[in-house]
């Protein structure tokens, strides 16, 4: 569990800034407290994708004091305000990928405009009583209440033997 007086202690500073740039592998970071630029670099702390930032973005940095240096811990949520920008705001919001939660088991949950999926094992994707397995060996298996296959031209079913009831 992360301790703020350990992070003092190694001579660590933890400030709020705004992203004015980003690099390759680092971002500018104009800081909160005397309007000072820091060049940061970004952590990745799990598997998933890259943290994105942009001008304007209000992250949390630990400063290094002996390094002169900062890494940018996480972004600063901003609550929603409705207005002028709201469309905007939702154009952003729906380009991207939200991480909404990952449990203990190294499920996460995820909701986005376009989203690519590589699963190692198996990918499951469930909603109510309905369910589609994708497992690594090939096999396909689709589950509900009743299926529809539709097309607007033809529909094809291929296989090495196909049963149907």
């Amino acid at each position: 569990m992360f301790d703020i007086s350990t992070a003092v202690a190694a001579g660590l500073e933890l400030q709020p800034g705004t992203v004015e740039d980003d690099g390759d592998g680092f971002v500018l970071v104009r800081l909160a407290s005397d309007d000072s630029l820091i060049e940061a670099r970004t952590l990745r702390v799990t598997d998933g994708p890259a943290l994105r930032l942009g001008a304007g973005d209000e992250v949390l940095l630990a400063i290094d004091l002996v390094r002169e240096c900062g890494y940018v811990l996480g972004a600063i949520d901003k609550p929603r305000v409705e207005g002028p920008d709201s469309e905007r705001n939702d154009a952003i919001r729906n380009d991207a990928i939200e991480i909404v939660r990952t449990d203990k088991s190294g499920i996460t949950r995820v909701t986005g405009k376009r989203i690519f999926i590589d699963a190692e094992e198996e990918l499951q994707i469930r909603c109510g009583d309905a369910t589609i397995l994708i497992n690594r060996n090939g096999k396909i298996v689709v589950k509900g209440e009743s299926v529809t296959s539709r097309a607007r031209g033809l529909n094809k079913i291929k296989g090495a033997a196909v049963s149907i009831n």
